[in-house]
């Protein structure tokens, strides 16, 4: 935990300004050109140490903006309370925000993994056949083994589970897709073409790729059942 600060120092050598920063009480020099030391040098004459403004406060995850003006002299026989001053000045500013950080801890959402996508299909053979040969996906191990589901390994992003149960005259939207990224479509195309697999752009027309405005490239096809897929190259670099 730190604390900003702006302060002024003034000695009978002048008006010098530094920012320093204040680590439990102690102050150490922040982006300053002249580094301040503890030594006997530095309280040869009186001081007068003025806090202008406390710039910055970060406390783990709470970030906010202070403001204050303080002005407090130290002659020499009384330099000890300067410490015991910037001391008093961190406890203030730490403590209303312990019980906050807290707090905000203990709403914390937990972090969501996607685990797998699930598509209801009429021919579990064929759909499997499918996306083993068209998508190459890998097949993994199934739980159930009652030849109604088949398991695919998609990477990071969880796994694909094919359920065998479905009408084969259901109607699909093309806005609602599944989407897979290549390194090139070029070469995904190619695999199409041999699988003899028709497919378009997002308007519909055949073999031609749509190009998105941020120039990602996108081609689209349909699975055994009509569920629509999306191809791109917005692949991670």
């Amino acid at each position: 935990m730190t604390c900003v600060v702006k302060t002024v120092d003034s000695s009978t050598q002048g008006l010098t300004r530094r920012e320093n920063t204040l680590v439990f009480g102690v102050r150490i020099p922040f982006l300053a050109q002249n580094h301040w030391k503890p030594s006997v040098k530095n309280f040869a004459a009186p001081r007068r140490l003025q806090v202008e403004e406390v710039v910055g406060f970060a406390a783990k995850n709470i970030s906010l903006s202070l403001c204050t003006s303080l002005s407090i002299s130290f002659p020499n026989r009384l330099l000890f309370m300067r410490t015991l001053f910037q001391s008093l000045i961190l406890a203030i500013l730490i403590h209303p925000f312990q019980g906050a950080n807290g707090q905000t801890a203990a709403v914390e959402a937990p972090t969501l993994v996607l685990n797998h996508i699930a598509m209801y299909v009429y021919d579990l053979k064929k759909s499997t056949a499918f996306y083993e040969n068209v998508l190459r996906l890998k097949q993994i191990p199934e739980p159930f083994h009652d030849g109604r589901h088949t398991w695919f390994s998609i990477g990071d992003a969880g796994n694909l589970h094919l359920i065998q149960g479905a009408p084969n005259d259901i109607k699909r939207d093309k806005n609602d897709h599944l989407c897979f990224s290549v390194k090139s479509v070029d070469e995904f195309i190619a695999n199409l073409d041999k699988q003899k697999i028709e497919y378009t752009n997002w308007p519909g027309n055949a073999k031609s790729p749509t190009v998105r405005v941020d120039g990602v490239k996108q081609i689209y096809f349909v699975d055994p059942d009509g569920h629509w897929i999306e191809i791109n190259d917005d692949f991670p670099k």
